[in-house]
């Protein structure tokens, strides 16, 4: 995918800013399809000049998630852990 866009130009007037929430397996680890939602909001972000991407995982453990993906890029990376949270 490749957005046409100067060099530079911001979108809109403004910075573009990427979330992507990728649910933890019970390993705390992130299953294919949320690598491949990544490796897709990364092309968006590369493509978007000026633009920001940030990851938030969700899960009863998000530490082997993080460090799974933790030279992705992302301008940052948020976490919310916790029996609460795990998948049931």
């Amino acid at each position: 995918m490749r957005l046409t866009t100067e060099p530079g130009r911001q979108v809109n007037g403004h910075m573009e800013k990427i979330l992507l929430l990728a649910h933890t397996d019970d390993a705390g680890a992130l299953a294919p399809p949320a690598l491949e939602a990544l490796s897709a909001a990364r092309i968006l972000s590369d493509g978007l000049p000026g633009s920001s991407l940030t990851v938030g995982l969700v899960g009863g453990d998000v530490m082997a998630g993080a460090d799974q993906i933790a030279s992705c890029g992302a301008a940052k990376m948020l976490g919310v852990a916790g029996p609460d949270f795990a998948q049931s």
